[in-house]
Formats: C-alpha cells, structure tokens, sequence
C-alpha cells in the first residue's frame, strides 16, 4: 500500500505522512507477504484525545514511542499471517453440506412450514451474469422470444422506462414500454409488483402509468403493474429483484420456467459494462443516473428452482391483504387499479429435480416477522436467507470473498466470519464506500463496526477495497463467494434489514460439476467461474490467467490492481468519526432494523410498533423527506400568518447614518465580557482609512505591495485558521519564487523586520499548516539586524473540537513618533492558504492549477479589509494579547504526537505608536472592532478571563436597526435562535433579506449543519417567502462561498472571521470590523447612505449577477438576482432547504459539540454560576 509523501508546498488534498510500521519482534515470525493496513499518524486531534488514539486506523494501529512511529496493535490473539503459509483445504463439495434442512427452514419461519417452495432443488440450468449489461441482453432475448399464452412476472425495488440494450440502435428498440407491448401483442401476460418506492416516486409512478396503457392483445391479454408497500414499515421496503418466464399450460416432463434473481432492477443507472468506460452511452441512451458505472450480480435459472421464484411472486400477489389502501398512497398517487388474483403455474415436471442442467438452487427469502399480514405465505416472517448466509461462512475452509453494497454489522455475520477467519486464506471485501446519503443514516459507523473487530486480528489476512473514487462508480452486488464452491447471489444486502425485516430472495447455488484447482483440490465449476470473472472485472487481468492463478496470487492481484491507474479498484480503510455519537440504537433501529421474534407478536404488541413506525427515518439508499405531505419543505406557499408582500410595496425608510447608533455601547461591551473591561481595544475609532477586497487576488495582492514595502525594525504579525506554502499572486508567479509564502516572510527578515505568526493547530489539514510553520521557522536571522520570524501553534480552546479562527495581519513600525502615523491591519474571511486566490470571473482553474493553488474547490469567494489607522492598533493589540499569554500553546502529548511542537519563543513588546488611539485624519471611516473569545475556557485570564461576545451582540443591534435590506454573504447561514428572532422584528418592515451562502457538504451533513441550515431559512422564508432571498454558487461550477459578510442598508458593513453560526458568535476565538463610513452618497431609492457600503455591495453584486457596476450603481438591484440565478452565464443560484427525517439523529448533545452556543453567567465574586 502506498505512503503518502509530504512535499515542500501545499498538497492536492489533504494526506498525512504515512508510516509503516508492521510489529515482528515481539511475535512469532510470520511468513507475510503483504500488509493489509497501513498505520499513519493520526490526523484528527479530537480523535486523539477523546479516544486516545494516536495512529489511525485506530482500531488497529498505535503509536509506538520507542520508534516514534505507528504500528499495530499488539493485543492477544493477533494473527499477522497474511493466510499464504496455510495449507489448502479440500472444501465441502456436496448441496446438503450448505444448504438448509427442511428442519432449519421450518425454524426460520418461526415453526411454520415452507409449503410452496422446496427445500432445495436438482439439475437446473444455471447462467450466472457478473456484468448488467449480460443480464439485460439476456432477459431481452428471453422476453422477446415470449408466445400466446406465456406469463411474465416482475418484482422490483424500482423501475424506469430505460431500454434493455442501449448498444443496439441507441435502445430505440429494446425500451420496457416496447417490450411489455411485444409481450402483450403476441398473446403474453405482464404482471409486475414494485414496491411504493418513497426515493423514487415520480419515475416509478411514470412507469405504472406506462404499462397499465398499454392496450389489451387481441385475446384479451392487459398488462398489469401495481405498488406494494406491504411492509412493516414506511421506511421497510420490498428489495426482491426478480423476473419470471413461464408457460400458461405445459405438459413436458422436464419443462420448467426460467427465473431471473439478483441485485439489479429493470431500472436507471443499472445497465453498464465490464470495462466501465460507456458513461457517453448510458447519458445518450437514457440509462444514466447518479453515477457513471454500476457494479452488480445476477442469474438466470432454468429449471424447478424458477418454479419457487414463481411460487414467491405469487403468494405476494394473490394475498387477501390487498397493498397500497392508505391515505398515504393516495396521496403519493401509488394507488393501484383493480386486479384479481393469479392461477398457479401448471407444470407436469417435478418440482424438485431436472436434467436441464447440474445445478443445486436452494432458494432463501426475508420477510419480518412482525409484520401480520403475510399470514398466507410467512405467517411468522421468514429469515433462511440469514441462516443460510450463517450456515455457508461457517463451512469456509480456504477462502471467503464479498461484494456487497454495504458490509455493515450484522453481529451473527461477524461471529461466523471471526469463527473461520484463524483458518482460513483471506477474506476479500469489495464493498461501495458510503455515499453522502448512507452516511446521515449511519452507515459508514456500522460498516466500521463490521470491520474493525476483523481487522483488529486478522489485520493481513482481510483485504478491503472500492472502486476509485474519481470513476464515480456504484457498488450495488449482494455476492458471497465460498471457497469457490458456493454461490450466493440475490436482492439481500449485508445488513440487519435485508437479513430480518425487508422482503428479499437469493439464490445460493452449489454445482454438480466439479474442477480442479491450482490450487490442486477439486472444486466447483459455476463457483469458480463466477469468481474469476469477477476477479477479472476488478484487477484488469485475463480469464486464463486468473485461472491459472492459486486462489492467494489472485488475491494479491487486488493488491496490485489497486495501485494501478488502469483498473477499477482502489484500497478501501474506514475510520472512526466524532459524528458516529449521533447515531444511537435508536436511530439504528429505524434505519437498519434486526426484527426478531421468539413467538407470533400479540396484536397489541405489533399494533404499537406499527404506531411508532410512523415517525418516519431514512432508509439506507438516500435520505427522504414527506415535507410535500406533512409540511416542510421551504415554506415558499402561503399560510396563516404569512406577509406575502416582496417588499417593492413598501416605501424607502431614511437609514441610520451615525456610528452610535450602530455600534454597542462601552456598557455593552463591558457586559459582553462578563462585567470585565475590555484593555486595549477602543469603544470604537474614527478617521480610519479602509480598503475593501471583495475578491481574493485583491487582498493578496495588497499583501504582497505591503510586505515589500517593510524595512528594518517593522513588525509583521499574523492570526490564521490555516496556512500553507502557496504563491500570493498566482497569476504572476506560479511558482512562487517571487511571491511565495515563505519567500515573502523570509524577505521581511532579510530587511530587518520581525515576523510572528500564530495559527491555529489544524488537525483537518495538518500537513501543510506543519510544512508552513517549518518553513518559517527555518528562515534565518537577519542579517541586518538579527530580526528573527517564529510561527507558533495556538490550540488554547475549550474543547477539541474548536478553533482559532481569527484571520488577521498587521504591518507595524517598532517605534513611532508621529501624530497621525498608524500599523495597517488585515481583516476578513481569508487565510494565507491554499484554494483561497481567486478573481471577480472565478474562470481561473488553469492558473490556479499551475501555482498549485485548488484544494478541493475550483473557485472562491470571500472579502477582507485593509486598514490603516487606529483601529489596525487593536488588532495588533489582539495579536499581542494572545502571543503574551502566561498560558502557553500545545503543551500536550497530542501536539507531539501530531507534529505540533512549537519551538522556543519569546513575548513580544507591545506596538509603539505615539499617535492617538481613537482618532486619525488618515480616512473617513468609523470602525469597531468585536471579538469572541469562550467564556468557559480559563486560560484567557490577561485578556478575556469570562470571555467576550462583543461580535455577537453587535449583530443583534446592527440587523435590528435595519430600515430597507440585509445582505448577508457566509459560509454557513445556519441556526443562531437571537440573529433568526433578529430577522423575524426587522422583516415586516424592510424590504429584502439576500442571503448567498455554501450548501454544505457531505461531511458537514454528517454534523448535522443541512438540519442546522434548514433551521435557520425556515422560518423566514416560510413567513416572509417573497422578501427573502436565498442563493448559492451553481453547483457544476465548484466555488466555495467562504465570506462572513454582513451589509445593511448600504450604511453598515460587518466584514471579518466570524461564520454565522452559534460557534463564531459565542465559542471559537473570532474578530470583525464593523464599518461605518463618514463619506454620504445619495441612492437611487432617494435616501443618503454611506459610500463604503454601497461601493461593497455593489461590487459584490457584480460578482453575482454579472451586470456591470455603473447599470448596478443606477438601480434597485434585488430583483437582478432572480435573473441571474436563472442565467447560464452567471455564478449564482436559487437555494432552498427542506426537513429531512434523519435530521432527527442530530439531538442536542450532539450539536454541543459540532456548533456550541456557550452562555455564562458570573457572581460578583467572579465566579461561573451557570453556563450553556
């Protein structure tokens, strides 16, 4: 496996120099070829303290202090065997060595017998696909080969009007409408039952609607298809996956039907090919969906074990409880027309042997026990496909292999694997890395739990992969593979649902034709074959030469193929997540339930979990909302209480124009602070000289003149979130050789000036912000004047969760004597960081690929203030405060173990200026400086010893004085409850609220921050739809909106670190400037407003719609965003939020931790009396 190499400059994403470390010594010696996980330093301080772990995986991998390195875990019964130096066993070869008896069928069903299907059947004709593409051209062939008198019979999970060979004619001849009507026109019957699908409603319904128009034949034949959702509850579904050919009469003695079983549905997104490359086709032909490719499994049967998916199909159809009579369906328009019930199929042929061919079937099926109305067909449920699943792994004697779209803990799957894993070779899992959807239902914690014990102790012998991300991908199969001998392939996915409690059907295969292995033991031929052709699918090597393989050198070509650029797969490793604490037992019940019962449920009993299951949760496929039947959604209608008006009916309101009348009181700074006055920061300042950089290349190269500019004994100082070694004119010096991170500190120094930066330790990026610091750290001395620059980690927060987000610089001389000379301060939204440059057009990809600049965006959007006058003296003066701190920064053992030590430093003197310190003749600009500093971490004793709220309180008085607009351009925009009760005074006398901010990706998802967003606009927009406008960046464009902006007005301007969430207004260490010009302008709209502000907005409006500044400058320009979120040639587009039912995962204690709202009351002796 490869290790990640650290580099000079900043990396394309976010890698950790990885170690390996396999422990030999103090263990019996091993004959190992291969190392199945490779340790590496962890990169998540929360994870290191809160776990104690220091090298990730975490359940395998520990820090090793005598090496200073990460190795496995040495822990009783570790196995480092990679299975190569066990003898190959000769496995079980006959069907009733791994099939169920009759016995332990009757037992699944809770005592009741399984009358319509046989235990298992003999000599069927079995045709396996390893490929969706072989399984559509052979379910058309057989379709379109239907005669009078035949019967089809689909079940589905999901359906979709897509053609069944999309490489013939671009599928105009091969679509389900025109097979379903060549059915019915030459005499056929159609019958399929789909489940009520709540994910893919509309395509589903669009396919119901198409077959049951289709015309009746000439005898009489009307295709039928009608939604099932007989399932035990809303979110259960019916997963069976099954088509069904038969004859209406037949008298042969060895006639049978012919049954399709497997994963994959006559559905979009299914039909693909071995090599994975037709994306081109499958979006022409209409078969594209979410991904680009699609893994899965399939087969035909041909023989007495088609008689039992038939038999299945029926009993679901012809049962007295008829599906979709609720109130729900018919308002998810699932309802069904009439039917009536099917004849049994009429076959003379045995029902259990057939000469056709020389497979065993034994057919296994789920159905919940606690569900009461299957009572004709699983009175008690049914769960042989779980026993048989149990049974198979504990019969494995060399080698088990996987594909599954899940592999999640199903703890009797686990004990069976653990209970062969000593013996065994390898276990090979390929399985689909949890997708955004997955993850917010807690999959990617339960697959953990699967993993994590096996690798523990049989860290070589288990081998674990997915497909590249960059392919896009999906892992659909539900395969188990034994000792290439047994076969499963069926609907069933690896987890507790798909085991117990939704429908599915498997066939589990066992041939009678035996082969010899390389391995020199007899094995079976449909197995095998199976095996290699799914081996050759995902390492890219032959048929014969994958048979010429030993079953081991096939596996390690996994290995292999995973560091390859030209196959399909790649090393797969989960790790453990701070968001896993969401997903309770609770929540696990609802979306990945284990129904099992000792006795029939009483009727109350199964009455209450019938009750209960309707508080609705996600299935693990996606997370869906009712919001369109129970409420939600955007509130974009009308409803009680609604103000309907979009604010063009309301006069213009004269806007406050005085700085008092924005900025808080001395008093209330004080009281923000917990009773304590605040050192060395001014009420607020005048005479300032402000800047504004709306776009990022602006700031940076405003950095660059500035840097230049400083001589012998000026001071520069810098606060950061993140830094990394990265050119700050991109466009001009793509290498930075000339205007690099370092080289621009370095000439600082090299002119006499001294350099300080302290950034916070930043685990999600530790690497890069490690390489900066070093780099700096490296710089020599002056030679001028023995000038020195130091970088410091800063981790001095109250828990590990936060951070040190203030993102300032100030440019100072070390001594002044001048009445109005001032330092320059830095700040805004922007960190002297990778992904950061950027310019008004965000059409940069090349040059910023070429200076190395994206990290995982290709565009930005922010702002930052340059400001020279007294107010750049207390964000100096903040720095100092910080820097001087008795306290001093990463003291722990996590700082060491990640790389954060800090080199020897000094206090530095504070700056020395002698003009004033609230006044200047140098601008026009009135600014305040507010901050936030915890107040419950003890450590801020010399400057904020109860902390400070001053930003957040300056919010609250800055939107509640809102006479006409707000604009509000920011990272998050989620659930603040004081600044959304500030909206709510304000709206129904202001005209607009336009709020642009980043939707949250799948990561912030999983803290909950697509709940915290919707909590935020809901109530706005549901009250005040038309005045309140909610835009983000279009999403094929890939700009992060990054800004902490917020303009009312055109009169107050609030710029600066602070996200609008609960964290920057009250827990992480943050600083703004809010501005209030002295300059007046008169506006269109008739009023006097302040030229700074309106200069901002518009500009930043030229961003967004893309008109020009003077058509900007001459209009009410609200009304322009409509249009430009429509518009192709813009960057902006509509928003909106809907409930989601696993937001209800996300509890309180959970956002304590992601986004704190901390609020501390003190006695007068000081004292915490009470804190949130």
């Amino acid at each position: 496996m490869p290790s990640a190499v650290m580099t000079a400059t900043c990396p394309r994403t976010p890698v950790i120099l990885a170690v390996l470390c396999v422990v030999l010594t103090s263990l019996p010696l091993s004959t190992s070829i291969r190392t199945g996980v490779t340790c590496t330093k962890v990169g998540n301080l929360i994870s290191a303290a809160s776990r104690g772990c220091a090298c990730e995986p975490c359940h395998v991998c520990e820090y090793k202090k005598a090496t200073k390195s990460c190795g496995y875990i040495e822990r009783q019964g570790l196995d480092l065997s990679d299975g190569s130096g066990l003898e190959v066993d000769q496995p079980l070869l006959k069907p009733t060595d791994w099939f169920l008896t009759e016995q332990e069928i009757t037992a699944s069903r809770g005592g009741s017998p399984r009358s319509d299907l046989a235990t298992f059947t003999t000599g069927n004709d079995v045709k396996t696909f390893t490929v969706t593409k072989e399984f559509f051209d052979a379910a058309f062939t057989d379709l379109s080969a239907t005669k009078t008198g035949d019967r089809v019979m689909l079940t589905g999970w999901g359906t979709d009007l897509v053609p069944f060979q999309p490489d013939v004619d671009g599928g105009k001849k091969s679509q389900l409408h025109d097979v379903v009507t060549g059915i019915t026109e030459r005499g056929a019957s159609f019958h399929a039952m789909v489940w009520a699908n709540l994910l893919e409603t509309s395509q589903n319904i669009k396919v119901r609607d198409d077959i049951n128009d289709i015309p009746a034949s000439p005898t009489g034949q009307k295709p039928l298809f009608i939604f099932d959702d007989r399932t035990r509850t809303l979110t259960s579904s019916h997963h069976q996956k099954n088509l069904i050919i038969a004859s209406a009469n037949s008298t042969g003695a060895d006639d049978h039907p012919v049954a399709f079983v497997g994963g994959i549905d006559i559905t979009s997104d299914r039909w693909d090919t071995i090599n994975h490359n037709e994306s081109a086709l499958r979006e022409t032909a209409g078969v594209s969906g979410s991904y680009k490719g699609w893994l899965d499994g399939h087969v035909r049967i041909h023989g007495p074990a088609a008689k039992d998916v038939a038999a299945n199909f029926l009993a679901r159809w012809n049962s007295d409880y008829k599906p979709t009579q609720g109130l729900t369906d018919d308002l998810l328009n699932f309802e069904n027309p009439s039917y009536s019930d099917l004849a049994p199929l009429n076959y003379a042929s045995s029902n259990t042997s057939s000469s056709l061919g020389h497979q065993n079937v034994q057919i296994v099926r789920t159905f919940s026990c606690e569900y009461k109305h299957y009572e004709e067909f699983a009175p008690r449920g049914e769960n042989s496909l779980f026993q048989a699943r149990i049974k198979a792994l504990k019969n494995a004697k060399n080698f088990i292999y996987i594909e599954d779209q899940y592999f999640v803990l199903v703890p009797e799957l686990l004990d069976a694997l653990l209970e062969v894993m000593p013996t065994i070779q390898r276990l090979v899992v390929v399985v689909q890395r949890p997708v955004s959807e997955s993850k917010l239902s807690g999959y990617e914690k339960y697959l953990l739990e699967m993993v994590a014990p096996i690798q523990r102790l049989y860290p070589n012998k288990f081998q674990m992969y997915s497909t590249k991300k960059d392919l896009d991908l999906y892992i659909h199969s539900k395969v188990v593979i034994i000792d290439d001998v047994y076969l499963s392939v069926g609907s069933a996915n690896w987890n507790r649902r798909s085991m117990t409690s939704d429908s599915e059907l498997a066939a589990n295969i066992v041939d009678d034709e035996t082969v010899a292995s390389p391995d020199g033991i007899t094995v079976l031929k449909t197995a095998r074959d199976f095996r290699i052709r799914k081996f050759h699918e995902m390492t890219g090597l032959s048929y014969d030469q994958l048979n010429a393989m030993t079953f081991i050198e096939a596996a390690n070509e996994f290995d292999v193929a995973a560091e390859s650029e030209t196959t399909i797969i790649e090393t797969f490793q989960v790790k453990e997540q701070a968001y896993f604490t969401a997903f309770t037992d609770a929540v696990r019940k609802k979306v990945d339930p284990q129904d099992t019962c000792t006795a029939p449920p009483r009727s109350a009993a199964l009455a209450f979990v019938l009750i209960c299951a309707l508080v609705l949760t996600p299935t693990p496929a996606a997370a869906w909302s009712f919001s369109s039947i129970f409420g939600g959604g955007d509130g974009s209608g009308s409803g009680q209480g609604d103000d309907l008006s979009d604010g063009t009916d309301m006069n213009v309101t004269q806007p406050l124009l005085k700085p008092e009348d924005w900025f808080i009181t001395e008093e209330e700074i004080v009281a923000s602070r917990g009773g304590i006055p605040r050192d060395g920061l001014q009420t607020y300042t005048s005479g300032n000289n402000v800047t504004v950089y709306t776009v990022a290349n602006e700031f940076f190269t405003a950095v660059v003149d500035d840097f230049r500019a400083t001589k012998e004994d000026d001071r520069v100082m810098y606060t950061g979130w993140d830094t990394c070694v990265i050119p700050f004119e991109a466009d001009i010096d793509p290498t930075g050789s000339k205007t690099g991170f370092d080289v621009m500190f370095k000439g600082i120094v090299e002119r006499g000036g001294s350099v300080n930066l302290l950034s916070w330790p930043n685990y999600l990026l530790t690497s890069q912000n490690v390489n900066a610091r070093d780099a700096i750290n490296k710089i020599p001395p002056s030679p001028v004047n023995g000038a020195k620059a130091v970088y410091l980690f800063d981790d001095r927060l109250p828990i590990l969760s936060s951070s040190h987000h203030q993102k300032t610089i100030v440019i100072a001389v070390n001594k002044s004597t001048g009445k109005d000379e001032h330092p320059i301060a830095y700040v805004g939204g922007i960190d002297l960081t990778n992904d950061r440059w950027d310019t008004i057009y965000h059409n940069n990809s090349a040059i910023r690929e070429a200076a190395n600049i994206p990290f995982r965006n290709k565009g930005w959007v922010d702002a930052h203030f340059r400001i020279h006058g007294p107010a750049a003296k207390e964000v100096a003066n903040n720095f100092v405060q910080r820097w001087n701190s008795d306290y001093k920064p990463c003291q722990g053992l996590g700082d060491h173990l990640l790389d954060f030590d800090n080199p020897e430093y000094e206090k530095v003197a504070p700056i020395d200026y002698a003009s004033s310190n609230t006044t200047s003749k140098l601008g026009h600009q009135n600014i305040q400086i507010v901050r936030t500093f915890s107040c419950i971490y003890k450590h801020y004793k010399e400057f904020a010893p109860r902390g400070e709220q001053s930003l957040f309180r300056a919010r609250i008085k800055a939107l509640k004085n809102a006479k006409n607009f707000i604009y509000i351009e920011d990272q998050y925009f989620i659930y603040v409850p004081e600044l959304v009760d500030a909206l709510l005074e304000v709206l129904p006398r202001i005209q607009r609220v336009i709020v642009v901010l980043q939707p949250p990706d799948a990561l912030l998802k999983t803290s909950g921050y697509g709940r915290y967003i919707y909590e935020m606009i809901h109530p706005i927009k549901s009250n005040f739809p038309n005045k309140v406008q909610i835009y983000t960046t279009k999403a094929e464009l890939d700009i992060y909106v990054h800004t902490k902006l917020v303009l009312i007005d055109d009169v107050y301007v609030s710029l600066g670190s602070a996200n609008w969430n609960r964290r920057s207004m009250t827990s992480d260490s943050e600083l703004n400037a809010n501005v209030i010009d002295d300059e007046t302008v008169e506006s269109p709209d008739g009023i006097t407003v302040l030229k700074l502000a309106r200069d901002m907005r518009i500009r930043k409006f030229v961003e967004m719609t893309g008109l020009s500044y003077e058509k900007l400058d001459a209009m009410n320009a609200a009304d322009e965003f409509k249009v430009a979120a429509k518009s192709e040639s813009t960057i902006l587009t509509d928003f909106g939020v809907k409930y989601h039912l696993y937001y209800k995962a996300f509890v309180s204690k959970f956002r304590e931790q992601v986004d704190p709202q901390e609020v501390c009351s003190f006695s007068d002796s000081g004292s915490m009396r009470d804190l949130q």
